[in-house]
């Protein structure tokens, strides 16, 4: 029943994007609550904080006497990241039925340490892109589970963890400057006027790059392993990893042919092309003598576990954009904007202050899409001098910053939990200098062109 309810609510926003009638996003947020409610046993104490926090911010907004218009907005925003979540859920289940996706982590595992950061960062980017954080903790799991097969030394074990840790973590992390599946994105975009996916994506995948340079040279500053190397597993294939590679460029660019061809917003093309893709996985991969009927039985059935299984997942996601939209529309536009304009921000300025704000926000526990949102959409609104691209630039690289960095971030959680040391040791010890040098050097990119 609760799998339904969640698939329902992204056919609901399917049809408010190709409608425009945002009374359907009330109706996908009431079945979004009855979802949340059937799984608050799963929920964890600090997403049910985030659910009441997000209560809370309803009634003020009501108090307040907000507009009804504003809300149906706002909601309709909002109510696309847990059907994002629902439609990549289904894509996460169809690739359990595929050897392809370990096939592929155990490959780039295997690689000597001078070609593993890239493999590893490109495998955590794609199967970011293609599972999610489901896919991140795959490839954590497979790079810790063949280290420790290696029975290496202590010494020369505790370099391999860190490297592999930090590879995988910081190419997932990548994701969010410019995957058109991510929920960075896909937040962001429909604040923005005038400015699409396509207009962004140079600027977002020259981030991206960046990045991973940057990460590959701190790898490089690492301690070396002394001693032979590990032995392969003998599982990997590199074939398996091309193929990772030709379904990501196949899903985005169906999208964005989706998009052109069909006259429709690329937020909801994703929604028909990611679960068609995979209905398609699941056909592909049927046992010998498994039916079609057999095949689709089994998706459902997964489905019915899986989805539910989601629901910290969708109401952290969930209850960040709704507040990151709804506190948003509290702000006093005319008083911000004389506030800015008295300190002296703009453009550059503007865009490091922004990105300072999310990385100390997100250090001190909040979770990066409630100051990101509440900032795109409050500058948005007052009309701030700033340009949408370098606004959204400087928010996603910022973002990333804190998903390498800040221990309440899934990334850094995860990867705390596989490899079994403090959050603060991954996001501090280990990427803390990475980060920071980051920072710095858009911040100074940021001030040059602004």
């Amino acid at each position: 029943m609760a799998a339904v309810l969640i698939l329902a609510v992204a056919v609901l926003v399917f049809c408010d994007m190709m409608t425009g009638v945002h009374a359907l996003s009330l109706v996908a947020l009431a079945l979004v609550l009855v979802f949340i409610l059937m799984g608050w046993r799963r929920l964890r104490t600090n997403t049910r904080v985030l659910l009441m926090m997000a209560l809370a911010v309803t009634a003020l907004y009501a108090v307040r006497h907000g507009s009804f218009e504003q809300y149906m907005l706002s909601a309709s925003r909002a109510m696309y990241l847990p059907a994002l979540i629902a439609v990549m859920t289904l894509l996460r289940i169809a690739a359990q039925r595929s050897s392809m996706i370990s096939r592929a982590g155990y490959y780039v595992v295997d690689q000597p340490p001078s070609r593993r950061f890239l493999l590893l960062a490109g495998a955590g980017h794609l199967f970011g892109i293609l599972l999610n954080i489901g896919g991140f903790l795959l490839l954590m799991n497979i790079a810790q589970q063949t280290r420790k097969a290696s029975n290496a030394a202590p010494a020369v074990a505790a370099i391999q963890e860190r490297r592999i840790t930090t590879a995988v973590v910081r190419g997932f992390a990548a994701t969010m400057m410019w995957s058109p599946v991510g929920i960075a994105l896909n937040i962001l975009l429909p604040i923005l006027p005038g400015l699409s996916w396509v207009d962004y994506l140079p600027y977002g995948l020259a981030a991206t790059f960046a990045f991973c340079l940057l990460g590959w040279i701190f790898d490089r500053m690492e301690p070396r392993p002394r001693g032979p190397l590990q032995p392969k597993s003998g599982l990997g294939s590199a074939a398996a990893l091309m193929g990772l590679v030709g379904l990501m460029v196949t899903i985005t660019g169906s999208a964005a042919l989706a998009e052109t061809l069909l006259d429709m917003p690329l937020r909801a093309a994703i929604l028909l092309i990611v679960p068609s893709f995979a209905f398609g996985w699941v056909l592909l991969t049927r046992a010998p003598g498994e039916t079609i009927a057999g095949a689709f039985g089994w998706l459902a059935a997964e489905a019915g576990v899986q989805l539910p299984n989601a629901a910290n997942e969708i109401c952290v996601m969930t209850a960040s954009g709704y507040l990151g939209m709804l506190i948003a529309t509290l702000v006093p536009s005319d008083d911000l904007r004389a506030l800015i304009l008295w300190s002296g921000l703009e453009g550059g300025t503007l865009a490091v202050a922004i990105g300072a704000t999310i990385v100390v926000s997100s250090l001190i526990g909040l979770n990066p899409m409630i100051p990101g949102t509440v900032l795109v959409a409050s500058v948005v609104a007052a009309g701030l001098p700033i340009s949408n691209t370098l606004l959204l630039l400087a928010v996603l690289t910022s973002w990333a910053v804190a998903l390498v960095t800040s221990p309440m971030t899934s990334t850094v959680a995860i990867a705390s939990s596989v490899v079994g040391k403090p959050p603060s040791v991954i996001g501090f010890r280990w990427n803390g200098a990475f980060a920071l040098t980051f920072f710095v050097l858009v911040s100074i990119l940021f001030l040059s062109v602004g």
